[in-house]
């Protein structure tokens, strides 16, 4: 085989060689859109589910407190308005429950007191009351009394 053969076929060789990685490239790419458009899918089917369980805690929380005006709130999709207050309500509602799944009890309290001062009347200070009997009770039932009896004590002081 001759010099000028062995060029042609390093040559020809070589030109596969690129075929086949821009062809490997091409499904790599292919395959990374295709992950991508589901991962995006995905995303759009939770942050519709987050959407769904907000506005039901909201409503749990009690919309009816009519503070805020309409110059306080800005337009959000769907034609609906963000209401700050409302939304805060029901904010501090999932942190006080957080505390108190993670067994952190005087934070929780401590959490559901802080609604039902702040903003006494609505529902989100009805949901802490509910939720706060709800803990007295599982207090009573792990034996611990006098934490039951001091939840017991601030329901009534803030009723």
């Amino acid at each position: 085989m001759s010099s000028s053969d062995k060029e042609r076929n390093q040559r020809a060789n070589d030109e596969k060689a690129d075929r086949e990685s821009s062809a490997s490239q091409a499904s790599g790419r292919r395959q990374s859109r295709a992950a991508s458009k589901r991962q995006t899918q995905e995303t759009k089917q939770r942050t519709g589910k987050a959407a769904d369980e907000r506005q039901r805690e909201e409503q749990a929380a009690g919309n009816d407190d009519r503070r805020s005006t309409q110059a306080g709130r800005r337009p959000v999709a769907n034609g609906q308005v963000f209401d700050p207050s409302a939304a805060i309500k029901v904010e501090r509602l999932r942190l006080a429950r957080r505390w108190r799944e993670a067994g952190l009890t005087y934070s929780a309290i401590y959490a559901y007191s802080q609604v039902m001062e702040r903003y006494p009347c609505t529902g989100a200070s009805r949901a802490a009351a509910e939720e706060l009997l709800e803990m007295a009770k599982e207090q009573l039932d792990e034996d611990r009394y006098y934490t039951a009896l001091g939840i017991f004590n601030r329901l009534e002081e803030l009723a």
